[in-house]
């Protein structure tokens, strides 16, 4: 607005003026244009008016008006001037100035946050986290990630939102035992974001326990044999995958003195790891994994009979063709092969080859130019399982006009040690009681008749295949289905999903893993009417086959 000098004497005047909101009054004045002196009133009001004393007589005097609002914001008129009186006296003096300009003054400064909890320690809980933020223009908002920044959350309490300073607590939303990156930022209310230091939070409920493992050669799952050992071959590569429960932070899979380390995918939380075994031989697999908490333990896995590649005698390059028999037709045809990640026919060199087959009915063709055709038998595998015969080829002569084939059996020779005998066989399996879909699971409930507890995971097909199967089995009296290393809330969706009505039941930590000695999911583990254990198969079953096991143990 206008400014208005008066009460001009020899050593004082009073300027005077307007503002559309409420601000603080303050006059920059001095007998040049540089001024160099200033007066503020800090009250906040609409009409202001400022008296400048000591000033000299008969002197002229440069000012200018300034209010800054609550905000920040601040107004300014032109510099305009006054002259003192040279005697005592008062004359009022009215200066039109221009349009006060008002100009916005830029808020750029990053609110500062500060966390209260001390993480030096690993909680058993997710515990409340506490601490404040600060800002000169206020605190609009305060979120944190549990994350290390890629996901967040508000906080659950904002004790004084708008203010320049509040405090703010909250207990992170976490299910399972680990390490989390703990990050707090908070935003001003012109948009300026702060962002804490990182902070390690350890959740240690519980030692890290590895629970069921997934070896598999491309697409190709191995499964575990009679003898619960895994059978394969020298020289291919073979991919990992461990679940875990307890918050690990590392995992290695030990194997004849040889460390694997695994690393976790942070969208599964699954463990991830590729092995070779360069030798034939037998392998024990042990893994070893290590929890925030420094907690650390040892588990073995399973044992492994590697083979050699199949020798392919007289001859160093070739082909080898699969022929794969449909059951229903009993037409045979080219296996295909592209769904499990193998070309048929494939080329072999320096006198090798190596074939991994699922379930099936097959017969091999080996050829090489100037050789005779070999034509294996016809053979049939139960499962997943590595061919490695060794075929004999012999040359073609001037007058083997007519005899250009010939036939060979093939056979898998699993050169291993005596079979282990399970030491669960013949003893009474362990009563326990497990949250399920429908209430609680009482493995119990399971005696008075021959059944199956059936062990499963919803991260591999295999498993999920099996649910299916069981959820159409006539007697759902005789089977329980335990999920291994999951939460309740997953498995109400699984079975949602698939429209399941089989009562699924839920072991969160994986601790019936070491009590009922499983390495791979599926695996079922059959009990006669007192409940005792009977047999333990690895491996999807079907309906028929599951029947044919209840009625065995009778």
């Amino acid at each position: 607005s206008e400014t208005a000098v008066t009460g001009i004497t020899t050593s004082s005047a009073t300027v005077s003026w307007t503002t559309n909101e409420a601000s603080n009054s303050k006059v920059e004045y001095g007998p040049t244009e540089d001024l160099g002196f200033s007066k503020t009133v800090t009250t906040l009001v609409a009409s202001h008016s400022v008296t400048l004393n000591g000033l000299s007589a008969n002197t002229a005097y440069y000012y200018s008006a300034v209010s800054t609002d609550a905000s920040g914001n601040i107004g300014r008129n032109d510099q305009n001037s006054l002259t003192t009186a040279s005697s005592a006296g008062s004359t009022k003096i009215t200066i039109p100035p221009p349009q006060t300009i008002i100009k916005s003054v830029t808020d750029t400064a990053a609110p500062g946050i500060s966390i209260t909890t001390n993480f030096s320690k690993p909680f058993e809980q997710p515990p409340l986290i506490s601490g404040r933020a600060t800002d000169a223009y206020g605190i609009a908002a305060v979120e944190y990630s549990t994350d290390g920044g890629v996901n967040w959350l508000p906080t659950d309490k904002l004790t004084s939102p708008g203010k320049k300073s509040t405090t703010f607590n909250f207990v992170p939303i976490l299910f399972d035992d680990g390490n989390y990156q703990i990050v707090v930022r908070a935003t001003d209310g012109s948009g300026n974001r702060g962002v804490s230091k990182i902070y390690t939070l350890v959740i240690d409920r519980l030692p890290p326990i590895v629970g069921s493992a997934l070896i598999s050669i491309g697409p190709l799952v191995l499964t575990p044999n009679e003898n619960g050992q895994l059978v394969t071959i020298s020289g291919v590569e073979h991919k990992v995958i461990l679940s875990a429960a307890g918050g690990p932070v590392t995992i290695d899979l030990l194997i004849d003195n040889h460390v694997h380390s695994f690393s976790r995918s942070h969208e599964t939380g699954l463990w991830n790891g590729a092995v070779i075994f360069a030798q034939s031989g037998f392998y024990e697999l042990i893994v070893k994994a290590k929890d925030g908490g420094g907690n650390v333990t040892e588990r073995r896995l399973t044992n492994v009979i590697v083979l050699d590649p199949g020798q392919l005698e007289g001859v160093d390059k070739g082909t080898i063709t699969v022929y794969y028999q449909e059951p229903a037709s009993k037409v045979w045809y080219l296996w295909d092969s592209r769904s499990f990640g193998q070309t048929n026919p494939r080329s072999f060199k320096d006198g090798t080859y190596s074939l991994f087959l699922p379930a099936g009915t097959y017969y091999l063709k080996i050829s090489a130019p100037g050789y005779k055709t070999v034509t294996s038998s016809i053979f049939r595998l139960d499962s997943t399982a590595p061919i490695n015969t060794d075929f004999t080829l012999e040359k073609i002569s001037p007058f083997s006009i007519f005899d250009l084939f010939r036939s060979q059996e093939v056979k898998i020779s699993e050169s291993q040690p005596p079979a282990e005998i399970n030491p669960l066989l013949g003893k009474r399996a362990l009563i326990f009681f497990l949250p399920a879909i429908e209430g609680t699971f009482e493995s119990v409930t399971l005696r008075g008749h021959s059944s199956v507890l059936s062990f499963v995971n919803t991260w591999s097909d295999s498993s999920i295949e099996q649910i299916s199967i069981l959820d159409k089995f006539p007697r759902p009296n005789q089977i329980g289905t335990v999920v291994v290393q999951d939460n309740l809330s997953r498995i109400k969706i699984l079975a949602k999903r698939g429209e399941y009505d089989l009562n699924l039941a839920v072991d969160e930590d994986g601790l019936l893993v070491d009590d009922f000695g499983i390495f791979t999911l599926p695996t079922h583990v059959f009990m006669d009417r007192k409940g005792v254990i009977k047999r333990v198969v690895p491996g999807v079953l079907t309906e028929e086959e599951i029947e044919k096991n209840l009625l065995d143990i009778l």
